[in-house]
């Protein structure tokens, strides 16, 4: 079972409910596959150096964790070593996402999980005071998570059903999201009993960053 609080609570203290993925200099980037979730956190940011934070999970339990600081080698590119030399991660920026290249690092993490991806910003979507964020990293599904002005959310992870369609269903509540050109449609597959929940419906309009 993913560990929800590895990308859930970094993404709840980073993001607010203007639109914007910076806040302070931090930045969250993200990956979302069917078989293992993972968040980049960067902060701190100077023309010197970054301190990060890296969380990966795996369906079949896997964790991997690190936090450090990268230095920078030119305006894209980044690395951390560790203390004792057993760890480097290399950073690759490029506009809204990062690759990080991984070399040991072994005590971090395991052959079944590391830290070796692609972490991309969310995109953001507004209604009225409803903001949502998406982090489209795959066609298998999504992570997102839905805002109001009065700091109800509600976030998870979203599977395709077809191209332009994908749902997310919890105990209580089934959403579909319907995908179109600059736009995200919020429907109930099943009644939410929660009055918050309902603020979520409808239709969310794209910015351009």
């Amino acid at each position: 079972m993913y560990r929800r609080w590895l990308y859930f609570t970094i993404i709840a203290t980073a993001l607010n409910a203007q639109g914007t993925q910076e806040i302070d200099s931090k930045r969250v980037y993200a990956f979302y596959y069917k078989h293992a979730i993972g968040t980049l956190e960067v902060k701190e940011r100077t023309n010197q150096s970054f301190s990060f934070s890296i969380n990966v999970a795996t369906r079949s339990g896997c964790i991997a964790e690190i936090e450090g600081e990268a230095f920078w080698r030119t305006a894209q590119k980044a690395i951390f070593k560790n203390s004792s030399g057993s760890c480097q991660l290399v950073f690759y920026f490029d506009k809204n996402k990062v690759r990080v290249e991984q070399a040991g690092c072994m005590q971090y993490t395991s052959v079944a999980c590391d830290f070796h991806h692609t972490y991309y910003l969310p995109s953001t979507y507004i209604k009225d005071t409803q903001t949502l964020y998406v982090w489209k990293t795959s066609d298998e599904g999504f992570g997102f998570r839905l805002q109001t002005s009065k700091n109800h959310f509600l976030e998870g992870i979203a599977t395709f059903v077809s191209p332009y369609e994908a749902i997310y269903e919890a105990s209580s509540c089934s959403l579909l999201f319907y995908f179109s050109n600059q736009t995200i449609k919020i429907t109930q597959k099943t009644p939410c009993p929660k009055q918050a929940w309902k603020a979520f419906i409808g239709t969310y309009q794209k910015i351009h960053e």
